[in-house]
């Protein structure tokens, strides 16, 4: 369940600079892509001042560092200074690992918080951290950070989900008003089905975006003429969908009602690119349902289509 949205214009934002005792010294474990997008926003907003880098190599921390442009690179745990605040953004399969390694080495005191990245998991996953009285929260921007010298720069006004211990969560609240975000709070019970609809709209987009692809490829266009000839189609989708909703952007032969289409795509599907029959089954049933809800297709075609698309 949602429990509140933070404007990240609110008057709250007054508070970033007053009382809260910024800058904050916050040392990473694992400094991948995003942590290093957020780590260098936070300390260029004035808000954090980056103390110990730990990575798996030191190279790599000190790569890490430049990008932020603040950070000392170490190769052990017990060599982090104190700080404030601690980010483990490691893969998620290592969190928990990496948060009873630092718990165990002396890398976390009384009263810090320490967060992670992930958006399908909790902070349960820092029990450890927990255990040595920190405070634990996550924070998940809702963005991709494939290029994180371009998410760096265009962050302000994406959304942030936080959710575990509220002393954490208000001050990674602060900290995402900070860079411009706007910051929900999130059930830790609904992460994981959470991540799942961010992974099929983001993930899943460019994988169905792919299978597209390879289905006009196989009918003989090359790739890069595909991929310009797209792009109106999917930039006009995308912002039909935002402006009127999935019910009323839904455009084709499945909307129309038009079985013989839809057997004709199977078909040729089925002789070429066989990989992606389950994939347009999948999505033709949700196609069904939304043309349910649109009302101009008559309903015993879309149970046509629906027998067609659960045929083996």
């Amino acid at each position: 369940m949602w429990a509140k949205e933070n404007d990240a214009n609110a008057p709250a934002a007054a508070e970033l600079n007053a009382g809260v005792g910024w800058p904050k010294r916050m040392n990473i474990l694992g400094c991948g892509k995003a942590a290093r997008t957020l780590a260098r926003v936070w300390r260029i907003s004035g808000h954090i001042e980056i103390g110990g880098i730990l990575n798996r190599s030191i190279s790599s921390a000190r790569e890490a560092a430049e990008f932020i442009g603040q950070g000392s690179p170490v190769s052990r745990l017990r060599d982090l200074p104190e700080a404030e605040l601690l980010l483990i953004g490691t893969p998620d399969d290592q969190i928990a690992a990496a948060c009873a390694q630092a718990a165990q080495e002396g890398g976390l005191r009384p009263g810090m918080s320490v967060f992670h990245l992930s958006g399908a998991l909790s902070s349960e996953e820092l029990a450890a951290a927990r255990s040595c009285g920190a405070f634990v929260a996550s924070f998940h921007p809702i963005r991709s950070f494939a290029d994180p010298e371009q998410a760096a720069r265009s962050l302000q006004g994406s959304f942030c989900t936080v959710e575990g211990e509220p002393k954490a969560c208000e001050l990674l609240g602060l900290l995402g008003q900070a860079s411009g975000c706007k910051v929900l709070e999130l059930s830790p019970q609904q992460k994981s089905l959470y991540h799942a609809g961010l992974v099929v709209v983001c993930n899943y987009l460019t994988a169905l975006l792919e299978a597209g692809l390879r289905c006009l490829e196989a009918a003989g266009l090359p790739r890069h003429h595909a991929m310009i000839i797209t792009q109106p189609l999917i930039r006009e989708t995308l912002e039909n969908v935002f402006r009127l909703g999935t019910v009323a952007a839904l455009t084709g032969p499945i909307a129309r009602g038009d079985t013989r289409l839809v057997t004709l795509h199977l078909k040729a599907i089925g002789e070429k690119v066989p990989e992606i029959i389950p994939l347009y089954q999948a999505a033709g049933k949700i196609a069904v349902q939304l043309a349910q809800q649109q009302g101009r297709a008559p309903r015993e075609t879309l149970e046509k289509i629906m027998t067609l698309l659960e045929q083996p």
